[in-house]
């Protein structure tokens, strides 16, 4: 698999499993660029993930983006209705596997947290990617909140109420598939597994 199609099947898999635009997952000012936060991610899987189970989830969804319409040649620039196709055969197709779906819990965990782990459910001892990845967590925006010990805002912007509040982000649409289960609750509130 040729690197580009290998880019646009990872980038395809994140903005279904994380429910983020791809224009965020790789924005089209430089989606190929070499240190992308998506190339910084399809390197470290790469590298560190069961790699014949992270081809094989690429390869199906490759797959079910081929039988997609051709978005004017963009492959990142899906209508609601493909987004819904797509998310729809990944549900079915990827996630009844145990390896497929422990694989896209990572790569969630990965878009959210920057970190990678390596176990399944994750322990304490993750990865964190870069820097400059952690600072663009998906947890931020998701949270409407800055990075811990990093924020470009004026001091003292906490005294005021942000133009967000109250508001709540969508649910990414994987967490509504009915094989996304909810983390399960041990006794004491503590909470294990789920994304």
């Amino acid at each position: 698999m040729k690197v580009e199609d290998l880019l646009t099947n990872f980038v395809g898999l994140s903005v279904i499993m994380t429910g983020y635009d791809a224009n965020v997952i790789a924005p089209k000012l430089d989606p190929l660029e070499d240190n992308s936060i998506a190339q910084q991610y399809l390197r470290l899987m790469l590298a560190r993930a069961d790699n014949e189970i992270f081809m094989q989830t690429l390869a199906l969804l490759g797959n079910i983006l081929s039988s997609m319409p051709d978005p004017a040649g963009d492959p990142w620039s899906w209508t609601d209705d493909i987004k819904k196709q797509v998310t729809e055969q990944v549900t079915a197709l990827l996630l009844v596997d145990d390896d497929m779906a422990s694989m896209c819990r990572r790569l969630t965990r990965l878009w959210y947290l920057a970190t990678w782990y390596t176990n399944e459910p994750p322990d304490s001892d993750g990865l964190v990617v870069s820097m400059e990845a952690y600072q663009q967590g998906l947890a931020w925006p998701t949270f409407q909140a800055h990075p811990m010990g990093y924020s470009e805002l004026d001091f003292g912007y906490w005294k005021d109420q942000p133009d967000t509040a109250g508001t709540t982000p969508p649910l990414p649409p994987v967490l509504n598939a009915p094989s996304a289960t909810p983390p399960a609750t041990e006794s004491g509130g503590k909470q294990r597994g789920g994304v």
